[in-house]
């Protein structure tokens, strides 16, 4: 298990809440921490090294400097991650892209827009919706499938105005997020029992 710092407290804990490498005498030695800065003075995280002696300034130094490397190591390394999720990200645009340019009927459309904002979103389902004229009826909402963990499931749905999270769109035209799904008075009963939504992004 990785070792946790609580701030203000031992040479880690110190060193991450002052932004200032300290060093701490304990009962068994001498214990230096040196906070991991990024170039805008943000905390990356924590070097700390023990020993029975007691550290030199020189040490301090050397720390410092190990920290700074360790820095720009973890700024490059969240760049990288960065990009790649850029790429991706553009890569899902460009199939969404040509999907649309396939003049796909509706249904299908919808479905790969819900494929697509899945994957970019980094979640497990979702689903979306026509607004569609209904006689006697203001327009409603309907589809058909729920996308799960790569799977469409059958999940037939019809929402009027302020019925569920869809109708609630339907009639704000304004998104909305539940990050307590289960416990939202709008939350999908269905949804909740088959696929145990926890979090839901609605737009």
């Amino acid at each position: 298990r990785a070792p946790e710092f609580e701030m203000g407290k031992g040479a880690g804990g110190l060193a991450a809440k002052r932004l200032q490498p300290c060093i701490v005498h304990s009962p068994d030695g001498y214990v230096l921490g040196a906070p991991i800065i990024d170039h805008q003075q943000r905390l990356l995280g924590v070097l700390e090294v023990g020993d029975s002696r007691a550290f030199s300034a020189q040490d301090l130094r050397a720390a410092q400097t190990l920290a700074f490397q360790a820095a720009i190591g973890l700024e490059r390394a969240r760049l990288f991650d960065r990009m790649r999720e850029w790429i991706q990200s553009l890569e899902m645009l460009l199939s969404f892209n040509a999907a649309i340019n396939q003049h796909l009927d509706p249904s299908t459309l919808v479905r790969r827009l819900v494929e697509n904002a899945a994957r970019f979103l980094k979640a497990e389902g979702g689903m979306a919706g026509l607004a569609v004229p209904a006689p006697g009826l203001d327009t409603v909402m309907v589809c058909d499938a729920y996308w799960h963990r790569g799977a469409w499931h059958a999940q037939p749905r019809r929402w009027q105005l302020n019925e569920g999270l869809a109708g609630f769109l339907l009639e704000s035209q304004f998104p909305y997020i539940a990050n307590e799904y289960p416990e939202e008075k709008l939350a999908d009963q269905r949804l909740l029992k088959e696929f145990d939504v926890r979090r839901a992004l609605s737009v």
